[in-house]
């Protein structure tokens, strides 16, 4: 059963900016997911063009998919923006080396409750939210990661 709206902001609204939830929460379902991808620890990151934070987190985010992804971990990015050609500029300025989709209409953002720009989420092996994120400081990217690393640790990680 996916959670509504309601539950997943009352789910996200506590504790720091970026940490554990106080219990795993069922993650929304992403679509255009591949099939040999499923199982495993994903990051979603929700980013749009505008977004100077989202610029400064995509180095970040190819080294953590080029670092943890043999480990487990699937960097997934979200592209909110609803002229594509505005995303495609900026995946051009910022190239991706993890997957991308899009949610042009928003819908999967409010489904996660996004809050502000970037916003992350770590999802379990088993479909549960662990960590959330919103912004990006490169000066906590180090508890950014170790949220990762914990996360590729659970449940029969690495």
């Amino acid at each position: 059963m996916t959670p509504t709206r309601r539950q997943l902001l009352a789910l996200l609204a506590g504790g720091a900016v970026f940490g554990p939830l106080a219990a795993a929460a069922p993650a929304p379902a992403v679509t255009g997911i591949p099939a040999d991808q499923l199982g495993r620890i994903t990051y979603l990151d929700f980013w749009a063009s505008w977004c100077t934070p989202c610029a400064a987190a995509f180095p970040w985010l190819n080294q953590m998919q080029d670092a943890h992804g043999p480990r487990g971990l699937r960097v997934l990015g979200i592209g909110l923006d609803a002229q594509t050609d505005r995303g495609d500029r900026f995946l051009q300025q910022h190239p991706a080396r993890f997957s991308i989709l899009r949610d042009p209409e928003g819908r999967l953002a409010e489904h996660y409750g996004v809050e502000g720009m970037p916003y992350a989420v770590i999802i379990d092996r088993q479909g549960q939210i662990l960590h959330r994120h919103t912004g990006f400081r490169p000066a906590d990217r180090a508890s950014y990661e170790q949220a990762i690393i914990a996360a590729l640790a659970e449940r029969g990680g690495a």
